[in-house]
């Protein structure tokens, strides 16, 4: 296999280098040594500001770590590009805020910042649109990365290893629609295109993410929340890789639990779903009962519409005993 410097240059980092570097290419004067990634870099910095490609870039200069901003890009001395750039990691602590008041504190009123949140690995966009809102910011995903970079018709050696490299994630990612279950069940990266793809697709509030613990962790999916006054406690649905649960919040009574257990037994039982019992925990949040998630992929692929209707029939299970 040729080697690439990407997999070698894995840290976010590496990335901010890689962005600084394409943008810096969106400069005119760059054209005479490479048109085509000058035009490349163009494009993606025409798409990122949200201006057709009638906009003309006159000058771009860019700046690494600046009010520790991770790329910086000054445009035509009058729009203030931020990209927070990330990999597998997620905003934290309000970051992209925190870089629009500091450039607008250092910069005045004379730049038109704009900002963008840039993720080359996968995120529950559920929750980051939400953030997005509250924060004004642009989301820039791998796939919309790839929408431009693929295209380039540029011979550059550095460009093509990028390339290459979120195209694996994006294979990766994907598997779970081409390859058995069995196959990808332990690939962190299709369980995630996995949880993506439903969270286009079940029409209901969805968060997923990674949960840590003595176990080794899991990649884990939640919704469908509904409060149960019979039982005085939330009841919603998490798949944490090899099984779904029916889960309870709200630091439940282990009686409640137990009553709750039964009801959601014998109503499974009626749909002759193969259906396991929970041993209890105390905690905030409790396992009622779980089946397989190979019920998902019976006939071993994936298939939208029968899973769309499993996952129906969970839900309704739990609409069944909500109040």
């Amino acid at each position: 296999m040729k080697p690439n410097l990407f997999n070698y240059a894995t840290s976010e980092l590496s990335q901010d280098a890689f962005l600084l570097w394409l943008l810096e290419w969106a400069n005119p004067s760059n054209s005479e040594y490479d048109l085509e990634l000058y035009k490349t870099a163009s494009d993606f910095l025409r798409k990122i500001i949200d201006v057709d490609e009638e906009f003309d870039i006159k000058t771009v200069v860019c700046k690494k770590q600046q009010y520790h901003i991770d790329v910086l890009a000054i445009v035509n001395n009058e729009i203030a590009v931020v990209i927070e750039d990330k990999i597998n990691t997620q905003e934290h602590g309000n970051q992209i805020a925190r870089y629009r008041q500091q450039l607008e504190t250092a910069l005045g009123t004379q730049y038109d910042i704009k900002c963008i949140y840039l993720k080359t690995g996968n995120e529950c966009l559920t929750k980051l649109r939400e953030n997005a809102d509250k924060g004004n910011f642009k989301i820039f995903m791998r796939q919309d990365l790839l929408k431009i970079l693929d295209k380039s018709n540029s011979d550059n050696t550095i460009l093509k290893d990028f390339v290459l490299k979120i195209k694996e994630v994006e294979e990766c990612s994907n598997q779970y629609k081409s390859k058995p279950y069995h196959e990808w069940m332990q690939n962190g990266f299709a369980w995630q295109g996995f949880y993506s793809w439903l969270e286009d697709n079940l029409g209901d509030y969805i968060e997923w993410r990674y949960v840590s613990n003595p176990n080794g962790g899991f990649w884990g999916c939640y919704w469908h929340w509904k409060w149960c006054k019979t039982f005085n406690f939330t009841i919603y649905l998490q798949i944490e890789q090899n099984r779904i649960c029916f889960k309870a919040d709200n630091k439940p009574n282990i009686d409640c639990i137990k009553k709750c257990q039964e009801k959601i037994f014998s109503i499974a039982l009626e749909k002759n779903l193969k259906i396991e019992k929970s041993r209890f925990h105390r905690g905030n949040y409790v396992t009622i009962c779980f089946v397989d998630t190979s019920y998902l992929f019976d006939k071993g692929f994936f298939e939208e519409k029968e899973i769309l209707a499993k996952i129906s029939n969970l839900t309704k299970i739990i609409d069944s005993i909500a109040d």
